[in-house]
């Protein structure tokens, strides 16, 4: 007979936890070739079959470049071969 799943109550000792989360930061991040046909992914587009999923992969994928952007502490330099992503706009 297995255990019952225990859940344990959030105690403040688990902040440490998330702040590591927000790491590393770097002096300096180059997000490189930001083109509108590459951010957001075009497999992940592709592979959509719902607009409800299509919603939440927009999400992710801005997420995600919001991340690599935050990671910059001093200098950060957003780079695009051609017409820059869509989700670049919702940035500045």
């Amino acid at each position: 007979m297995t255990s019952p799943l225990k859940i344990r109550p959030f105690e403040p000792a688990d902040w440490p936890g998330v702040w590591r989360l927000l790491e590393p930061v770097f002096r300096a991040v180059a997000v490189m070739a930001c083109d509108e046909d590459v951010i957001p992914s075009p497999s992940r587009i592709e592979a959509i079959t719902d607009d409800c999923d299509l919603d939440e992969v927009y999400a992710a994928e801005r997420h995600l470049l919001y991340v690599a952007c935050t990671r910059a502490r001093d200098h950060l330099q957003i780079s695009s071969g051609g017409v820059g992503s869509k989700f670049l706009d919702d940035m500045a």
